[in-house]
């Protein structure tokens, strides 16, 4: 709405990757047994129905992808995937907000395509996000109405 006070407001920096291929967010996402975390560039994919990170990142940070909570088979850009593994991050967050035990999904193609991975609609569509191309931030507010995501 024109005029409105936007609540709970983050302004999130981006980055470009691969020249202007992809915008990216620093995440910190932390080890299974929660004791340490680590930085990684997760690319913005409005096209992905759910987050992810590369087996690369998995194993360093201490899950064992051939472990997963489920798997699951994808439609993905390079085709249809079949049983990827789901694992269950301890925590992960994107400066301001906080998300305890995402389930996410682990993919090796991550790695071939030399990303960390990605923050897909089951983060994104829980906020409105504005875009701001000239100073290089992402606007993140609270949805007025929830929306429950697979």
């Amino acid at each position: 709405m024109k005029g409105e006070t936007l609540i709970n407001s983050n302004r999130i920096p981006i980055k470009y990757r691969g020249g202007n291929e992809y915008i990216t967010v620093e995440c910190k996402i932390y080890s299974v047994d929660n004791s340490y975390s680590k930085i990684y560039d997760l690319v913005i994919d409005t096209g992905a129905t759910i987050s992810g990170i590369s087996e690369h990142v998995a194993i360093q940070l201490g899950y064992d992808p051939s472990d997963p909570y489920y798997t699951e088979d994808f439609d993905t850009a390079g085709g249809i995937e079949e049983k990827l593994p789901i694992i269950q991050l301890s925590r992960i967050d994107i400066h301001n907000l906080n998300v305890e035990n995402p389930r996410i999904l682990c993919n090796k193609f991550f790695d071939e395509i030399n990303i960390h991975g990605v923050l897909g609609l089951d983060f994104l569509s829980h906020y409105n996000l504005k875009i701001n191309f000239d100073e290089n931030f992402m606007q993140v507010c609270e949805r007025k109405i929830r929306v429950i995501t697979p």
